[in-house]
């Protein structure tokens, strides 16, 4: 598979219906960078919203049936935290513009009753919490909703009536939930509102404005959704549950007035529907496009017409516009159409045991038509490191890696968030630990079924992947052939001390209260920082290490990559570098994603071609 089609840009993306059903809005590549264009389905013609050339439209949403918002920002960005640069609130005809200048501005609900208004969140009385505003569309002017607020939100959750109901404030650290039964009644306290925590979140509430939906992980692995039962103050009635993921998405229909079914991401992403007409157009459309995830949404006032993405491990996607009432569907768009699906390779969910008995999630691709014994393999190490970092579907990576000739080990391994509580907890405090032994253990795996030659074997990954693959060529030095590591962490310490970073103390709340937790304090776990420190210990180093950064990088900046090369230089290591200037956390210019994979493939292939 030529490397041009892999990274060619998509024809379309994020695709989304307009709440009357009669446009399809768009993300699309236009001058090397993706700009946002609308199709009316009567017409079929196309009009393009945007023009942009040095940003991407980040993300779209429909405000209202003529109204869209929409973000630039760099859709490079390794780690998957997209920095927004600004939002704009464009009509549909072209007859407005308006660049958006209120502070921590968020769409909240577009589910008002009162035409060009949306609820919105917005740090205008506090810049670090937000209260909620009703916005005018048309004059482009918030009025405070919350005078009220008990102090220092950082979500709320509002009824259909629009009226504030719970709101998790924060506290030096400190998590609270509130409740109130009415826009009159007083805040009460509703218990620990932690991100973190087993106990109760809050969902959202169904059309009655008495019925609240929480997810939880009391007493259960996995997070499950339950009504709440307010009078003993405790979980209702169980509403849905899954053994392979956490719960935490339910999905309503404004137009039939009720919760409809919710979503599931485990091996592979599901739907279940609780509504008889969905679930019949989610059978009729299944069996229709056989072998796919196919993933529907519909127009928010009309629940006959729905927009279908259907997609697979070798399928990067197509859009389908169907037709509940006729039925009826039609083909709209390929997501990649110069991607042909036969020449692509499967991607399978597989589960190992990590050393300590923790049962480890990952998918394995392997390389098409050839046997599947003895292969060079490479352990595609996701960023984050605590979000959910693989999920099923096609994979551009490892795709590209496996049209190679290697095996791709993709774990979601400990720390990872999503697949339950002990996965998740189990890798606090184990950057070069646990988490380590996690990747190591994945190797094994492989060799174990014959898959893997462990004389051939590389780690591969960004930001927290490419620390993995930093630290972890340097602690199990025969382990490891190579390593490619972009936009690397290379010292857990620099995380903290970097005073330019967005990640340091000085400049980001959020490593003063859950990275403690997560990765460690920078203060009483300095020495550990050091023992699982890269750049400390590059005189271990064995393996030649590939390592490219973006000169602008607000993650990790690029001292980190400075750091770590002066120390394989200062120990004699050998290794490739590349510096790609203009970029961030990521590389999103065309020309350097293109180098970048083909330097990175070559080091690959070079480094593996011997046993």
């Amino acid at each position: 598979m030529p490397l041009e089609d892999l990274l060619r840009r998509s024809a379309f993306r994020d695709v989304s219906l307009s709440p009357d059903g009669r446009h399809l809005a768009a993300i699309v590549p236009v001058n090397g960078r993706y700009n946002l264009g609308v199709v009316d389905l009567e017409t079929r013609t196309v009009k393009r919203l945007t023009n942009l050339e040095s940003s991407d439209v980040a993300q779209f949403q429909w405000v209202a049936k003529d109204w869209i918002l929409f973000a630039t920002g760099d859709l490079a960005e390794a780690s998957g935290n997209i920095v927004l640069r600004e939002r704009v609130l464009a009509k549909l005809d072209g007859s407005s513009q308006r660049r958006i200048a209120i502070p921590g501005f968020a769409v909240l609900s577009t589910e008002t009753n009162t035409p060009d208004e949306i609820l919105i969140l917005a740090t205008l009385r506090n810049r670090d919490f937000p209260d909620i505003y009703r916005f005018n569309l048309a004059t482009g002017r918030p009025t405070l909703a919350t005078f009220d607020s008990p102090g220092y939100v950082v979500r709320w959750v509002v009824d259909r009536a629009q009226v504030a109901r719970l709101a998790n404030s924060r506290i030096d650290g400190k998590h609270t939930l509130w409740y109130r039964a009415d826009e009159k009644s007083p805040w009460e306290k509703f218990g620990d509102g932690a991100p973190d925590a087993d106990g109760v979140q809050p969902i959202a509430f169904d059309y009655d404005n008495r019925t609240l939906y929480v997810s939880s992980g009391l007493g259960r692995d996995k997070r499950a959704i339950h009504q709440w039962d307010f009078e003993k103050k405790a979980l209702g009635t169980l509403v849905a549950e899954s053994a392979e993921a956490d719960l935490g998405t339910l999905l309503f229909s404004r137009h039939a007035k009720k919760a409809v079914g919710y979503r599931a991401n485990g091996d592979k992403p599901t739907t279940a529907w609780f509504d008889e007409r969905l679930a019949k157009a989610q059978s009729q459309v299944d069996a229709t496009l056989a072998g796919h995830v196919n993933v529907l949404s519909w127009a928010a006032d009309n629940l006959d017409r729905m927009l279908v993405f259907s997609f697979s491990d070798r399928d990067p996607g197509t859009y389908y516009l169907y037709d509940a009432a006729k039925p009826s569907i039609e083909r709209v768009v390929d997501v990649a159409p110069w991607i042909k699906p036969e020449r692509m390779a499967e991607r399978k969910p597989v589960r190992y045991k990590a050393r300590d008995g923790l049962e480890i999630p990952a998918y394995l691709t392997l390389p098409p038509g050839v046997p599947a014994k003895n292969l060079p393999v490479v352990v595609n190490v996701h960023g984050g490191p605590n979000v959910r970092g693989k999920v099923w579907g096609f994979d551009v990576e490892d795709q590209m890696l496996a049209s190679r000739g290697f095996a791709v080990l993709s774990p979601n391994f400990r720390g990872t968030t999503g697949l339950g509580r002990h996965l998740y907890r189990s890798g606090f405090r184990q950057w070069g630990l646990k988490m380590q032994d996690d990747l190591v253990d994945g190797l094994k795996y492989l060799v174990e079924q014959g898959i893997a030659d462990p004389k051939r074997a590389c780690l591969w990954g960004g930001s927290y992947g490419g620390y993995a693959t930093l630290f972890g060529v340097a602690r199990d030095p025969d382990t490891w052939r190579c390593g490619v590591a972009y936009v690397a962490v290379s010292d857990i310490g620099l995380l903290f001390d970097t005073p330019y970073s967005d990640t340091a103390r000085s400049a980001y709340r959020f490593l003063d209260f859950e990275a403690k937790v997560r990765i460690g304090d920078p203060d009483r776990d300095r020495a550990q920082f050091d023992r699982t420190s890269a750049v400390k210990n590059a005189a271990r180093i064995k393996a030649p290490l590939f390592l490219a950064y973006g000169s602008d990088d607000p993650r990790v900046p690029l001292v980190h990559g400075n750091e770590m090369r002066k120390a394989l230089e200062a120990n004699g290591k050998r290794f490739e570098w590349v510096v790609y200037p203009g970029e961030g956390h990521g590389f999103n210019k065309d020309e350097n994603r293109k180098d970048f994979y083909t330097r990175a493939l070559d080091f690959l292939v070079k480094e593996t071609q011997s046993p």
